[in-house]
Order: C-alpha cells, then sequence, then structure tokens
C-alpha cells in the first residue's frame, strides 16, 4: 500500500516538473529580461552586475581611495610623505635639516671635517688628470723625484737586486741582471767547486766526488757492460742480454715436446710441419682456379704446383698425345697476351722436377666455353717428361694457359719458358752489292747460271737461293727475270766491299775489316809497344828520368803529409775505420773497425737503428707493419691477390669478371666484331 503511494507522489512531482519547464519555455530566455541572470548573458557586466571588485580599475574603483585601503600619502598616489598630514618624512630628505648634519656630509667640501677627495666620494682620485682631487705625487710619485714618496730604488724598476743604487742589490745570481756571473767570487751563489767556475768536483776538498766520474770506480759497476763477460755477464744465454737461453748454445733444446724451449715450429725439429707453422705456405696458389688466371709473360716464370688442387674442367687432353690420361692434376691458369704475331712457345723442357702437362686455350674454359687450341704433354728430349708447345698466335689477342701434372702426385716448383716470335721476312731486305754472283765468287758466270736453275720456281720467304731481281730486294721468286739478270751482268762483278780480297778497293785496315790497329798504324802506342815507358806505365815513375815522381809515392814524403794518411792510426786526426780506409768495415767480424749495431743493426732490436718494419725482410710491402704494406700485387707475398678488388693493380678483365665483349676474349659474333656472313649473313 505504502508503495503505491510512493508510487503515485512521483508521477505527480515528474507531472508538475513537466508543466513547469513547459511553462518555462513558453516565457522565453531570461538573459532578455535581465542581463545579470548568468554570467554566460551576452550583456552580461561584472561591473554592473556587482560580481567584480568595486575597488578595481577596471570598475572605476580608485586603489588610493582609503575606502579601497589606500595610502593618499603614499607618492605613487600623489601623496608627499614631507606634508605634516602624512607624518613630516625624514628631515634630511625633505630639507629641514642642515646637510652637514645628513648621510654624505663628508663628500661636501663646505662642511668641517668633509674629504671631497676620498674614495668614497670620487671612487679613484688618479682616474682623471683634470679632477681637483688629481695630486700628481699620490698618483705618479715615481715619475717625478720631487715627490716624497719617490724611491730611488724601487723606482729603477726589475729585480731590485740588479739596482745598485738599492741595498738588496747582488747581480751576480740573477740571470735577469747584465752583471749575472754565479762564478764570480762576490756572488753569494759562488761555488768553488762548480765545474763550470773551474771547480773539480773530484778535489777532496770538494767531497771527492762520484768514483765512477773521477776515474777511480770499479769499471764493470761504472762503465762495463752489464752483460760483458769480463763483468760475469752472459751476452748469449742471459735473456736480460738478449741472449736466448734455448739457443743451442746454451743447452736449449726446441724438440722436446713439453720442454721450456719447445718449439713446434723449428725447422730444424723432425717433426717440423710447415702447414701448422705457415698456413698460408700451404695455401692453394692465387690462380689454382680456371677464373682465378693471372697475367703471364714473356720470358722465364717460376710457378709452384706444391698445393694446387685439380680443377675442372677434365678431359681436355683427349685430342692430344696423353698416353691414356685425359686428364691435368694440380693446375694453375695463366692468361698471356703476346706482344707478337708469330710463334709462341710455352715449355717447361729441363725446368721442373716433375711430369707436367701445358694445355692453350682460346678463352677461359670454365666461364666462356674456351675450346683447346693446342696442349703438349712430354716435350722431345725434356727430362723428367716436361712440356714444349709451339702454336701460331695473334698479336693482342689473348689467350688462357693451364699449367698442371700428368697425375695426382705431379707437383712442384718449376719454371715454364714464354716466347713470341715472329718469323723473318727477309724478302724485304735488300739484295748484295752483286745480286748475281749467286755463289758469292765474285763473277758471275755459269756456276751462277746453274745456282738460278737449281732453285727454279722456289718461292718465299725465306729468300730462295737464286732470286737476285728485279730492283733491289727481288721478288722472293726464282724466274725469268733472275737467269736475265745474270746474263746481263756476265763476268767480274763491281765489287765495292773494302773487306773482300776479290775487290780492287780491298782495305784490310778499313775500321770495317778487323784489322790488327798495331799492324795498320793506328794502335795504342802503349799496347803496340812503341810508347814511352814512362808515359805507359811500364817505366819507374820515381826515376828522375820518368819526372822524379810523386814525393808521397816514392817514399819521400812524411806519410801523416800524404793522400791516405786519414787511414794511418799513427798520424792527428785519422780515421782508420772510416769507409774511404777500410772499404766495408762490416766485412769482417774480428776486425778493430767492426761494430754490431752498424753492421748487423737488423738483428739486435736494442741497436738505436733497429726499425721494425724494414727488418721484417723481404718487400715492405708484403709486411703489415710498414706504411708500404699492400701485398696484393706482389707475387712474393704470401697474400699476393692481384684479383682482390681492394689491389691497385686490379683489372676486371684479368680477372674474369669483366665483360668478355670489352675484354676482348667473348664470342666474336655476340660481341659484334665477328664475320657477318659467318655469324648472321646467308652467304653463298
Amino acid at each position: 500500500m505504502k508503495s503505491d503511494r510512493s508510487n503515485a507522489w512521483r508521477s505527480m512531482l515528474f507531472i508538475v516538473c513537466s508543466l513547469f519547464l513547459v511553462s518555462g519555455m513558453a516565457l522565453g530566455d531570461p538573459c532578455d529580461d535581465d542581463p545579470c541572470y548568468d554570467w554566460d548573458c551576452p550583456d552580461f557586466d561584472e561591473c554592473a552586475c556587482g560580481w567584480a571588485d568595486p575597488c578595481d580599475p577596471m570598475c572605476g574603483g580608485d586603489p588610493c581611495d582609503p575606502a579601497c585601503g589606500g595610502d593618499p600619502c603614499d607618492p605613487a598616489c600623489g601623496g608627499d610623505p614631507c606634508d605634516p598630514a602624512c607624518g613630516g618624512g625624514d628631515p634630511c630628505d625633505c630639507g629641514w635639516e642642515d646637510p652637514c648634519n645628513c648621510p654624505g656630509w663628508e663628500c661636501l667640501d663646505w662642511c668641517p671635517g668633509s674629504d671631497p677627495c676620498s674614495e668614497n666620494c670620487v671612487g679613484d682620485p688618479c682616474a682623471d688628470e683634470n679632477s681637483p682631487c688629481y695630486d700628481v705625487c699620490d698618483c705618479t710619485y715615481c715619475q717625478d723625484p720631487d715627490c716624497p714618496d719617490y724611491d730611488e730604488c724601487y723606482c729603477y724598476g726589475g729585480p731590485l737586486e740588479c739596482n745598485p743604487l738599492c741595498p738588496d742589490y747582488h747581480p751576480y745570481c740573477n740571470p735577469e741582471c747584465s752583471e749575472y756571473d754565479p762564478c764570480n767570487p762576490a756572488a753569494d751563489c759562488f761555488d768553488p767547486c762548480d765545474p763550470a767556475c773551474g771547480g773539480d768536483p773530484c778535489d777532496p776538498e770538494c767531497g771527492g766526488g762520484d768514483p765512477c766520474d773521477c776515474g777511480w770506480g770499479d769499471p764493470c759497476e761504472c762503465w762495463g757492460d752489464p752483460c760483458d763477460p769480463d763483468c760475469g755477464g752472459d751476452p748469449y744465454c742471459d735473456p736480460a742480454c738478449g741472449g736466448d737461453p734455448c739457443s743451442p748454445k746454451c743447452g736449449g733444446d726446441p724438440c722436446i715436446v713439453g720442454g721450456e724451449c719447445w718449439d713446434p715450429c723449428d725447422i730444424s725439429c723432425p717433426d717440423y710441419d710447415p702447414c701448422l707453422c705457415d698456413p698460408p705456405s700451404c695455401a692453394p696458389p692465387v690462380n689454382d682456379e680456371c677464373e682465378d688466371y693471372i697475367p703471364l709473360f714473356d720470358g722465364l716464370t717460376t710457378f709452384d704446383t706444391t698445393y694446387a688442387t685439380t680443377g675442372a674442367p677434365q678431359g681436355d687432353f683427349d685430342e692430344c698425345t696423353n698416353f691414356g690420361n685425359i686428364n691435368v692434376y694440380n693446375d694453375i691458369w695463366y692468361k698471356y697476351t703476346p706482344e707478337c704475331s708469330g710463334t709462341l712457345t710455352l715449355s717447361t723442357c729441363d725446368e721442373a722436377p716433375f711430369d707436367t702437362r701445358i694445355a692453350l686455350y682460346d678463352a677461359p674454359p670454365c666461364d666462356y666455353d674456351g675450346q683447346v687450341l693446342a696442349c703438349n704433354d712430354d716435350g722431345d728430349g725434356c727430362s723428367n717428361y716436361t712440356s714444349f708447345l709451339q702454336y701460331e698466335v695473334a698479336g693482342g689477342t689473348p689467350y688462357i694457359v693451364r699449367l698442371g701434372g700428368f697425375g695426382s702426385g705431379d707437383a712442384g716448383v718449376g719454371r715454364i719458358w714464354v716466347e713470341c716470335v715472329t718469323p723473318p721476312n727477309d724478302c724485304l731486305e735488300e739484295l748484295p752489292d752483286c745480286p748475281s754472283d749467286i755463289n758469292g765468287d765474285g763473277t758471275t758466270d755459269v756456276l751462277d747460271l746453274l745456282g738460278v736453275l737449281d732453285g727454279w720456281g722456289q718461292t718465299g720467304p725465306p729468300r730462295p737461293a737464286g732470286d737476285c731481281a728485279p730492283g733491289d730486294t727481288g721478288d722472293c721468286v726464282v724466274d725469268v727475270l733472275d737467269l736475265l739478270e745474270v746474263i746481263s751482268a756476265w763476268g767480274s762483278c763491281n765489287c765495292s766491299d773494302p773487306c773482300n780480297p776479290d775487290c780492287d778497293n780491298y782495305d784490310p785496315c778499313h775500321p770495317d775489316c778487323g784489322g790488327d790497329p798495331c799492324d795498320c798504324g793506328f794502335g795504342d802506342p802503349c799496347e803496340c809497344g812503341w810508347g814511352d815507358p814512362c808515359d805507359c806505365g811500364s817505366g819507374d815513375p820515381c826515376d828522375p828520368a820518368c819526372g822524379g815522381g810523386d814525393p808521397c809515392d816514392c817514399g819521400w814524403e812524411d806519410p801523416c803529409n800524404c793522400p791516405g794518411w786519414e787511414c794511418l792510426e799513427w798520424c792527428e786526426g785519422s780515421d782508420p775505420c772510416s769507409e774511404n780506409c777500410v772499404g766495408d768495415p762490416c766485412a769482417d767480424e774480428n776486425s778493430p773497425c767492426y761494430d754490431v749495431c752498424e753492421c748487423t743493426w737488423c738483428q739486435d732490436p736494442d741497436c738505436p737503428d733497429y726499425d721494425e718494419c724494414y727488418c721484417y725482410g723481404g718487400p715492405l710491402e708484403c709486411n703489415p707493419l710498414c706504411p708500404d704494406y699492400h701485398p696484393y700485387c706482389n707475387p712474393e707475398c704470401s697474400e699476393y691477390d692481384p684479383c682482390n678488388p681492394d689491389a691497385d693493380c686490379y683489372d676486371e678483365c684479368d680477372c674474369g669478371g669483366g665483360d668478355p665483349c670489352e675484354c676482348g676474349w667473348g664470342d666474336p659474333c655476340e660481341c659484334g666484331w665477328g664475320d657477318p656472313c659467318e655469324c648472321w649473313g646467308d652467304c653463298p
């Protein structure tokens, strides 16, 4: 029942509220009737609506108004603190008191006891020369001797001990004084034992000095080398003396496994393993693979296939004499570009201790399907089954060379000879002076006619016997022209060779004929025996007949006044160990001129000139301790690798990375320089 009543009241309340809201809406906007209704009203004014502080200047208030808490005596409000109504103010500030009784009186020159020139009044009285407070003697007394404080000593300037006008004058011990002289006996700092002043520190009166400096100390303690055997040192076995306790001389044995001196990489030990101790030395050569070929040049080139591997392609010896084996083992690769057109010789004949094989390709067979042009296993008469290959090549055209062994065990160090020879074309050479004299007997006769007939029809080059016409060079053919030349020149030849006894102008003393200069009269007088013995060196230069000779050479002068005196140890100022005297002072270790650091400085790190880079040995570019370290381009370096992109000598074409057409080994048809008929045309 209560619940029903409660619900009824709620319903009624809801209806009343709703009616109220509806009626309110019907009345319009309350801001229209009252702009102060709410601060959101558009005409709302805080001051007019009484919401703001009436003392706020924004609302027309005056903060100086006592009603607003202001002070009309405040100067900011226009008040005068000196007004009796405002308390009368400070008499000094308001001018009612005598200024001489107020703060700052001491700066007023009319006040008794004031000091207007004091530092509190003017700051620095010396700052302005025109100021009445400026006093010459107070400000510049060192410039005016008439000032009471002028001090001739102090105003001198510089250290007082340098000024003779000062009681502290003692110039001998101060380096700033012009009379500085610490060795003057009158100086306070004079030390009669100072060597600079002529004293002797070894004088007992000076304390006796250091035994070593004064010469009476133990030589080994004072000047001796602690490593000198005479001083008890051991330069051979003591590490502190640079010795090696593990050297055989000191009883060390590097071959005892686990011993103090054990060195598994000592080459004298029976179990020395070069590949373990020097892995790079056992690495395959840089040109081990077909694509890693390196340049090959004319002349002898040393190679090492000891650690080369057997690469592809295989079976390339199937068209060559192969003794039942068509493969190449332990092979290395080269690229060769001949500088001539002619016969190329590739030979290991008698230059390798194992059975070699050589093959020549027109391009790298690994990348561009290169073809075998020629190959050889065993050259005729070559020892150890070494190879000899010849092939006609075109100058400027690159070729690939493969070098390896007959079997898997054929490898080692050897040399390959490379030579390109252009065949002679002597048909371009001029004919001799009498070309019709075929047999060279000085006469053109029936024998020369028979010589032409014997060679009839032969051609060259080389020039066939019997070719004597036409012109100065002939035509490299024995034919009717040569026959007519012999007939027309029948008889004695017009000989003009001064070295030919059959010629009219024969002269055995002619320079081209090799005559004896002495027989011909133009030889050297001394060599031919008709010269003056004194001039020719066979006489005694000290003989008065030969001029008496040089006093030094003949022994009449003091040797110390003659050339070479600097090599005589008894001559004053000589240097018998100079290079002019002994040549190479390092040639004899027992020589008194031999100096370990001068002669073997690279072996002793204690020598002042020891250079870790230079003393490394070998080319500097192979030593990582040197600034010139660039190993890739020097075949002597273990890291030699001209195909490393970081190498200065890197060539894409030589290293197989370039464009085959740009590098010159590509397919002529694919590269565009082939014969059109063979490559693309339909030619008959």
